[in-house]
């Protein structure tokens, strides 16, 4: 179901390596959890926003990772922040989630009362 991936050198060129043989896969998680974080009332750029926050956590925990993390958003193209909303999405979610988060109701459709 996954492919391996072999990876050599630092945690940043392994990182690196994984953005670029796992492009398209990164590019779909994103459009994935964009919508689940739409689907819970947070936009994708607010969930970018709220997973920038735990970039210093995840350096202060473990820096390998962090470098990896960074070198992943370099391989694969897309911004840090998207990487680290991916990462801490969980975190991210709110405590209602799964089954918890709704769509907004449109406005305008039937929503109006008459008097």
């Amino acid at each position: 179901m996954f492919p391996l991936i072999e990876l050599s050198g630092s945690a940043f060129e392994r990182g690196q390596q994984h953005g670029v043989a796992a492009k398209s896969r990164v590019q779909r998680s994103i459009a994935t959890y964009s919508r689940l974080f739409a689907y819970c009332g947070i936009s994708w750029v607010d969930a970018q926003r709220k997973g920038s926050a735990y970039r210093e956590v995840i350096g202060d925990f473990a820096p390998e990772l962090l470098m990896e993390i960074e070198g992943i958003a370099q391989g694969s193209g897309r911004h840090l922040n998207e990487i680290l909303a991916l990462n801490a999405r969980t975190e991210l979610l709110p405590p209602s989630y799964p089954g918890g988060c709704a769509p907004r109701p449109k406005q305008g459709h039937g929503s109006q009362r008459r008097g």
